[in-house]
């Protein structure tokens, strides 16, 4: 048997959680959540509609905004895109 001893997924959750708190406090994820749906919006704004669909959208938010990806899932983040896509496109 090895040294290494058996820590709770329970406290690990709770522990990474205090983590994520302390690091992306509610007010910067909120203005990032503000920032990804000004630029999935920009599209349907400016009438691009090449870069409307979700793929063009996930490469662009990958590629300009990859700090999300260290706040959030990517399944939390391709949830959101997919929701204001849907938003954007009812609106425009």
């Amino acid at each position: 048997m090895s040294n290494e001893r058996y820590f709770p997924k329970e406290i690990w959750y709770i522990i990474k959680s205090y983590e994520f708190q302390l690091n992306y406090p509610r007010c910067v994820q909120i203005q990032a959540l503000e920032t990804l749906k000004f630029h999935i919006a920009m599209p349907f704004v400016l009438s691009l509609h090449k870069y409307t669909h979700y793929p063009e959208q996930l490469a662009f938010i990958k590629q300009n905004q990859p700090q999300l990806w260290n706040m959030f899932s990517h399944e939390y983040i391709s949830g959101y895109i997919g929701l204001q896509i849907y938003k954007n496109i009812r609106i425009y």
